[in-house]
This record gives C-alpha cells, structure tokens and sequence, in this order.
C-alpha cells in the first residue's frame, strides 16, 4: 500500500492505493469560492487498479457534523446536554443540522433559522445529478463502537439503511452510502459540500436551480484561480523554482493574517480583506470567533493591526 498527501496553496490531495484490493482513492479537499454561504468542496475517486471486475460499497462523509450555533463550550463541556436540542431535518432529501432554539438560559425563546448542511452526490453519463443514500445516525455506521473509529455495523454481512433514522436528541454524523461496479480501469468520482445556510429555502434553491456537474468543476477551477491570483503581486521568477513559489505561499500566509489591501471610493478607504486577530485559530486563549459572511474579519485589538499588515511596507 501506498499513501501520498499532495498541498497546494488552493487545495489539499490524499492518495492512497491499495494494491492488494485493486484499488485507488483519490480524495481533493478546496472551498467554495463566489457564493453567498459557506461550503467545503470534497471530491473521491475510486479507481479500479486491479485487472478484475470489483464491486465496491463505499461510505464517505463525516462521524459527527456539529449544528449550526453550537459553540466550541457547548461540545467541550456540556455535549451530552446539548444533544436534546439537536436534529437533523429532510435527512432523506437535503439534511439541515440545526437547533431550533438558543439552548441557553435567557429570558426569552429564541428560534434558529441557520443550519449546516450535508450533500453527496455523483453524475450519471447524461451529466444529471444523483444524491447518496444519507446517513445521519452514527449508531447505523459505527454501532456499539462509540469511539467512531471503527465502522463496525458497516463490516456486517448485508449491511443496510434503515428505513427510519434517529435524527434528533442525538450527535449527527453525514455519510453518503452507495454501491459501485467497476470494471478494470474504470472509476468513480462523488462529490461532497459540507457547510452553513442561513436559511433552508436558499439551500433548495441553490441545489434545484444552480447545483450542476458543470458549476462543480468550474467553482474548482474558479477556487484555484483565485487564490493564485492574489499571489501575484509578489510573482517571481528564477532558477529555482521551489524559491518562487515559498515567496508566494508566504505573501499568502501573510496576508490572511494581517489583510489583503483594496482600495475603495477613488482610493479614498483602504479596506483590508481576509485579515484576522493573530495567532492561530485553534489556540483557545485567543478567543477566535468569526462569522460565516464574506470577508469577515473576527474581533481584534489595534496591537494585531501594528503586527500583522506587513504587506504594506
């Protein structure tokens, strides 16, 4: 068996072929670019390598996918609790993770329009779009395996969805579920978008009007021009090529903390894109929180402005 990671700066590749099953997984993480909610573009492609026919099932997706609204406090230390406000809603459609109301103790009943969302997908030779069997209970997968490390159910003889799922009072999980056959050569590409709606009307919208195998390959080409394109201002080019490319990865890495300049009103107002508090997301003593709008910024202080727009020196 062989494993390769491939990173570039608009996306993240693993790959791994297993030659003892006859089988190649290619996985392609990137973000979805231009729209007006946020999503993760997943892409596998499962390649037959052996020199035989070979039917596959194939499970892929997340063990536990948070609703909208939960807080990093909310899964750290009250997770069991939190549970009973969870659900899952049109799982066997287009499933929305959400809460219905804040589950905190205010004065007032607040209800909860946003959700996240769970889609997987392929395309049938008439490029026409077919959904996965969605799988939002983790116990259909993993069964008495809490851990969720070990699909246990899934390894069972006849494994199958059950008609009804438990979608609500309980952690959700996403999987797309389906059965392949794959001649020699032959392969097959899913792909996924996990990510947040304001509203479940626009996300139907989204998926019945503009969802499409065409929208898919040009937002991942759309994605890679992009983020190469606010590299160029720093393009260079020698003899050596790894050089040009560590000055644009680090202009990148620099401008995502302290801010992309774009000049606005007759270059009356500078506002900086893409430019955050510093230090690193996960570190919990910087309290990052920010929202899932475009260009949003987080909190800061004038000190992280004096330490990160280096850029415009």
């Amino acid at each position: 068996m062989s494993q390769n990671m491939y990173i570039t700066s608009y996306d993240l590749r693993l790959e791994e072929i297993n030659r003892t099953l006859g089988i190649k997984t290619e996985v392609m993480f990137c973000t979805l670019p231009g729209e007006t909610f946020a999503s993760l573009i997943r892409r596998v492609c499962i390649t037959n390598v052996s020199k035989k026919s070979l039917e596959v099932e194939v499970i892929d997706g997340l063990p536990i996918i948070i609703p909208y609204y939960l807080t990093n406090n909310d899964m750290k230390n009250e997770s069991n609790l939190r549970q009973a406000w969870m659900s899952v809603e049109n799982y066997k459609t287009i499933p929305f993770y959400k809460i219905k109301v804040l589950p905190y103790d205010t004065p007032e009943t607040l209800f909860v329009e946003g959700g996240n969302f769970y889609l997987n997908f392929d395309f049938n030779i008439d490029k026409k779009i077919n959904f996965s069997k969605v799988i939002v209970e983790p116990a259909v997968v993993f069964g008495s395996a809490t851990g969720l490390t070990y699909p246990e159910n899934f390894f069972e003889e006849g494994f199958s969805i059950p008609e009804k799922q438990v979608n609500v009072g309980t952690t959700p999980c996403g999987f797309g579920y389906k059965k392949i056959t794959l001649g020699s050569g032959e392969f097959n590409t899913t792909y996924t978008l996990v990510g947040n709606s304001n509203k479940y009307e626009k996300l139907t919208r989204f998926v019945k009007n503009i969802l499409s195998k065409k929208y898919i390959i040009n937002k991942i080409d759309e994605n890679e021009k992009l983020i190469e394109s606010l590299k160029n201002p720093i393009f260079c080019s020698s003899s050596f090529r790894e050089f040009g490319l560590y000055c644009g990865q680090t202009f990148m890495d620099n401008f995502l903390r302290g801010g992309y300049p774009v000049a606005l009103g007759n270059n009356r107002h500078v506002f900086y894109v893409y430019s955050r508090k510093h230090g690193d997301l996960e570190r919990e003593y910087n309290f990052f929180q920010i929202d899932a709008t475009n260009f949003s910024q987080g909190n800061s202080n004038f000190r992280d402005v004096n330490q990160n727009r280096r850029n415009d020196v």
